[in-house]
């Protein structure tokens, strides 16, 4: 399964996980305040952190798919160059062969 895809999906199951919870019964209420008074987002992360970091992710992977085909691009285009300069040269050796074929077939 494509990544992109599969990051799609989980995106849709976990905003429908979230839309869909009852968050009053899901969390017990307390009387008494907590002795630690925290910031409840002081360590998360918002949805848009979270899609800029997968979108980074993303873009990170791409890049990396995009080096290895050019390398591989490059590599092809090596070993193309190589193949016509054999084929040029076994078409000169075949050039004179049958130069000398011709020839002996004269003399004969």
């Amino acid at each position: 399964m494509n990544r992109t895809l599969l990051l799609i999906l989980c995106d849709f199951l976990l905003l429908n996980l979230l839309a869909l919870t009852n968050w009053e019964r899901a969390e017990p209420a307390s009387s008494a305040p907590s002795p630690v008074a925290t910031d409840p987002t002081a360590g998360a992360t918002t949805a848009d952190q979270d899609l800029v970091e997968v979108m980074r992710m993303a873009l990170e992977d791409e890049q990396a798919q995009q080096d290895a085909l050019a390398a591989q691009r490059s590599e092809l285009a090596a070993q193309l160059e190589t193949t016509v300069s054999t084929l040029a040269e076994r078409e000169q050796n075949l050039a004179g062969l049958a130069a000398e074929r011709d020839r002996l077939s004269t003399t004969l």
